[in-house]
């Protein structure tokens, strides 16, 4: 009976330092000295039936109220828990959302900067072909694109080759 006051005592105390307040502490005092008397009286060997009766309901009564305490402890843990899982989930999303924008704002970016330049260049460019095809090519035409970016590579690339053709 010591011994499992003592563990009991030992887990309540490890609880409350994690959980940073003493309110199962002092739950569980009156039952550890309702334990300590019921292990005292075993102990005398000569414990009587009101006596073990009147321990016995002292047990209960600390037991219900221990109880009733550590399912308090247990509420406002899973409340403490759910907040901080709820907080990651909108942590999460909004990452997500984030990503899905920023990825929205590239693809839009990479379709201005590199593929209506590229694809105004191939249209230009298949006319000038389609017209020398016809013995009609106009050899001073020339791509027109303001930006120096690849784009503005290729074009210069291609408007060299039509310059020394």
């Amino acid at each position: 009976m010591t011994d499992l006051s003592a563990t009991l005592t030992s887990e309540v105390n490890t609880y409350s330092d994690r959980a940073m307040h003493d309110e199962l502490i002092q739950a569980f005092g009156p039952v550890e000295v309702v334990l300590t008397e019921m292990n005292q009286e075993l102990q005398s060997e000569t414990i009587s039936s009101s006596t073990w009766q009147r321990q016995n309901e002292a047990y209960l009564q600390a037991e219900t109220h221990f109880n009733d305490v550590l399912n308090d402890n247990i509420a406002h843990e899973k409340v403490l828990i759910d907040s901080r899982v709820n907080r990651l989930v909108i942590i999460v999303w909004g990452m997500g959302v984030l990503f899905f924008l920023t990825m929205i704002a590239g693809f839009l970016h990479l379709r201005r900067t590199i593929v209506k330049p590229l694809s105004y260049m191939s249209g230009t460019l298949n006319e000038m072909i389609q017209a020398m095809e016809q013995n009609q090519g106009d050899l001073t035409k020339r791509l027109k694109h303001k930006g120096m970016n690849e784009s503005g590579v290729i074009r210069d690339a291609v408007n060299n080759f039509i310059t020394r053709l």
